[in-house]
């Protein structure tokens, strides 16, 4: 399913009241405006000047404009999945609904009910390839992953200097449980060597059904169901 939205920087109606910068979205085509408009930013982060790579981004300000909520950085899994999947159909602020009828698609806002009511919150296409994501390098290590992801953040705090004093949660699903350990680790690694005011403020890793030692978990299904309670001695086999 290929979803085409329209992002135009040329008008504005609830979103006057955000802080305003070049990435702002300022109207988004199909938006049904009996919603609340979200604050909301979208664009690319270069990475790699050398390889013109580039990750594209979603930024959601807190629905109610705390700039002190922490800043929840979202990513889904695959690999090669675009986390505009997270951002459409699990935890984001938006919904896009089909006309039975028509086959219309418009845009709903969902306040209260998405991660945006308690945070900061920010999708990522990566690695480069994936979603609009894009450069002339080929991303094979983890490791790779994590550096870009550091450059990411050092790029997204110049266009949101008011974000980097926030605390930072990392958080993905399925194969971002392979990411994210990663990621983490260059984040602290950078960090050894950082001076303190640039320094990326990490707080912790939030990890959703994740894909993170499959044999290990595979193995573990049992014990793990028992632990929980969600079933009992006699009703799994050895």
């Amino acid at each position: 399913i290929l979803f085409i939205l329209v992002l135009s920087k040329t008008r504005s109606l609830e979103a006057t009241i955000c802080p305003a910068n070049d990435d702002m979205i300022r109207d988004l085509k199909g938006f049904d405006l009996n919603y609340t408009y979200p604050c909301m930013y979208s664009g690319f982060v270069e990475v790699e000047h050398e390889t013109d790579s580039n990750l594209f981004y979603w930024f959601f300000r807190h629905e109610n404009g705390d700039r002190q909520a922490p800043l929840v950085f979202w990513i889904n899994g695959g690999p090669g999945s675009s986390s505009m999947l997270g951002n459409f159909l699990e935890n984001g602020p938006l919904r896009l609904i089909q006309d039975e009828q028509t086959g219309n698609i418009t845009v709903h806002s969902v306040k209260g009910q998405a991660w945006s009511a308690i945070a900061n919150l920010v999708f990522v296409d990566q690695p480069i390839g994936v979603g609009f994501s894009y450069g002339h390098r080929n991303i094979t290590e983890g490791k790779q992953i994590g550096e870009y992801i550091v450059q990411f953040f050092k790029g997204f705090y110049q266009k949101f200097p008011d974000m980097k004093q926030n605390a930072l949660y990392i958080s993905g699903e399925s194969y971002g449980g392979k990411y994210l350990p990663g990621i983490a680790s260059a984040i602290i690694d950078y960090n050894k060597n950082a001076s303190e005011t640039e320094r990326i403020l990490l707080k912790g890793v939030l990890i959703g059904n994740g894909f993170v030692d499959p044999i290990t978990q595979r193995l573990s299904i049992r014990q793990l169901s028992l632990g929980i309670g969600y079933a009992q001695f006699d009703s799994l086999p050895e």
